[in-house]
């Protein structure tokens, strides 16, 4: 059976709010008492999933400009294929443990994989609307919404981005990343406090 307009939205429906459920649940508890089948280097899965996250995008984007959301199909796939990879990522998030990687990068992934979650949830209803304003009116999109989902892919892309060089860098990486910025931080106090000295 091929999918409707109306298929098309409950799945972005759908996607939107289970993107806000996965992104509070990586908060509690909840999402690492989930059964998953346990991975050997969740780490590395975790990277490759980023970079399926960031193709994935960008077909969905390609696929949601107005010319092309005539094929409802093509878009249903497309977002049915983004959704499984973010559950997918998000099980294996659940997988990760501050006492194997540090509490730190621990957290560092978490707040990267909290921020991708919202941003999907902003795309999916971002994408919603494009597909209510093609069902309206066969006339062209403005240039406003389009501008609007291809920042939605960037940031997006930037998430993806962030999350496998953080991976890639490591816990050593963040720390090394961490301490460069305290050390910022200090040389800029020490330099406003020593043109305070000079005149008080």
């Amino acid at each position: 059976m091929v999918p409707t307009s109306n298929d098309l939205l409950k799945l972005l429906k759908s996607f939107s709010e289970a993107s806000k459920y996965w992104r509070t649940s990586l908060a509690t508890s909840e999402v690492t008492s989930a059964q998953t089948a346990r991975l050997e280097k969740p780490l590395e899965e975790l990277e490759k999933l980023a970079k399926l996250i960031k193709a994935h995008v960008t077909k969905v984007g390609i696929v949601f400009k107005p010319e092309n959301l005539r094929s409802v199909d093509a878009a249903y796939k497309t977002v049915e294929q983004l959704s499984e990879t973010v559950v997918l990522t998000v099980t294996v998030v659940a997988q990760l443990s501050p006492v194997e990687i540090s509490d730190i990068y621990h957290s560092e992934i978490l707040g990267l994989v909290k921020s991708l979650l919202s941003t999907t949830d902003t795309f999916a209803e971002e994408l919603s609307l494009l597909v209510e304003e093609q069902e309206s009116t066969s006339t062209e999109t403005s240039d406003s919404k389009i501008d609007q989902r291809l920042v939605s892919v960037g940031r997006l892309w930037e998430h993806c981005d962030e999350l496998i060089d953080l991976i890639k860098t490591g816990k050593l990486g963040l720390l090394n990343r961490r301490i460069k910025q305290s050390i910022l931080l200090i040389d800029d106090g020490l330099d406003e406090f020593a043109e305070w000295a000079q005149d008080p």
